[in-house]
């Protein structure tokens, strides 16, 4: 490939880490459909600039847990966590299939942008006095997508049947979600449901696209690898909020050990990041690839989850023993990661990457045990739970390494 005279940044057709966009390149590209391209495919600029922003709004759903964890506050924080990370989904798998860094590309996406910031801000009243709100920004979210997939069907004669599925299965599940702004509860959350339900319906009814129309496995691989890593390190805001409430000696000690179990969650996920799961569907398996997809949502909600734990427990240092419910909320939340983390190895398992068969019992040994401090620990203050927790997720960690130097020197 070209190089820029005087840079060692390659000429390419997009705007990814090392490349420049070819000057001779128009601005405006229709949809084309990216599979079977050859070379490898970088995530663009403008893909990180969109799961940047797109973050604010899955924090901000996590921050319905920052007032308390009574069961009504974890449902609700399910209820719309769900939604809002099936949202940066469809995104993803538009831009992996039809995207071409062109200059419509960026400024739908910025649209789409602005649209994820009305998420955010109506997230912690979004089943409340700003349902509405949500319901029109999350159900034009929803219509920029399904107008994308209309004109990738348009523009791409050999993707067309199904892209137009998309088109008309996402464009009537956004006017469910745009009519129920006009709606009052609770006729307008029974819409939530059908709209989402028609949302996650059209992709299963279609599931022989993956098969027919492979998603790009480095692509993809980058993609929920780099939003999985923003979301860790916007996991660590809440440990500086509660820092700035709580300074004494055992909410600074907590403060350390949460930074710990993130490092563990980030090595687990990320040593073990295994692209055979996406590679299978170019071999008629979806099984393994739909596993490794749908465990990223309770990994993303247990980390979200999690932040929220540690600034509770943070606030709570000094009491005699952390309270149950916030107790619950950092264990249950720890426990979900690793189950999760134990499923997405299990996909590279399935898929015949041997290495990770070890990995999904050490992460489910880890998971149990935060279950058990959830359980047994109760008496115990917010420092001696997050020990516990700590030392759990540091334990596939360890096994892990032990394995690895075996390896080495064997």
């Amino acid at each position: 490939m070209d190089r820029i005279p005087g840079s060692t940044n390659e000429l390419g057709d997009e705007t990814a880490p090392g490349t420049w966009r070819r000057p001779d390149r128009p601005l405006f590209e229709p949809p084309r459909l990216r599979t079977g391209e050859q070379g490898e495919r970088q995530t663009t600029w403008m893909e990180l600039f969109f799961d940047l922003v797109f973050v604010v709004a899955v924090d901000q759903v996590a921050r319905r847990l920052e007032g308390g964890v009574m069961g009504s506050a974890v449902l609700g924080f399910l209820v719309l966590a769900v939604p809002v990370w099936w949202a940066w989904v469809g995104y993803v798998y538009y831009v992996d299939r039809f995207g071409t860094d062109d200059l419509s590309d960026r400024l739908i996406t910025l649209v789409q942008m602005g649209l994820a910031l009305m998420l955010a801000l109506r997230a912690q009243d979004a089943l409340g006095p700003g349902a509405a709100g949500f319901a029109l920004a999350y159900g034009a979210f929803r219509l920029v997508l399904a107008l994308g997939y209309a004109h990738a069907a348009r523009a791409a004669p050999e993707a067309r049947a199904p892209a137009s599925h998309f088109a008309l299965g996402y464009g009537l599940a956004a006017l469910l979600w745009l009519v129920s702004a006009l709606v009052p509860a609770p006729a307008r959350f029974w819409l939530w449901g059908a709209a989402f339900l028609v949302d996650i319906g059209t992709p299963l009814v279609l599931a022989g696209w993956n098969v027919r129309f492979p998603p790009n496995t480095g692509h993809l691989q980058e993609r929920f690898g780099n939003f999985t890593l923003i979301v860790l390190g916007e996991s660590t805001v809440g440990v500086v909020e509660g820092l700035r409430q709580q300074t004494q000696g055992p909410a600074v000690g907590i403060a350390a050990l949460a930074l710990l179990l993130a490092f563990a969650l980030w090595w687990v996920y990320f040593e073990t990041s295994d692209g055979a799961a996406v590679q299978a569907v170019r071999k008629g398996r979806t099984t393994p690839y739909n596993t490794w997809l749908y465990a990223h949502l309770p990994f993303t909600v247990g980390i979200g989850a999690g932040a929220m734990g540690v600034m509770h427990a943070i606030r709570e240092a000094a009491q005699p023993a952390l309270p149950d419910p916030s107790r619950w909320l950092l264990a249950g939340a720890t426990a979900l990661c690793f189950a999760a983390l134990a499923v997405i190895n299990w996909s590279y398992l399935a898929s015949g990457s041997r290495w990770n068969g070890p990995q999904v019992g050490w992460n489910l040994l880890a998971a149990g045990l935060a279950l058990g401090i959830a359980a047994f620990a109760g008496g115990l203050p917010a420092l001696g739970v997050m020990g516990l927790l700590t030392a759990a997720s540091l334990l596939p960690v360890g096994l892990d390494l032990g394995r690895r130097a075996r390896r080495q020197g064997g």
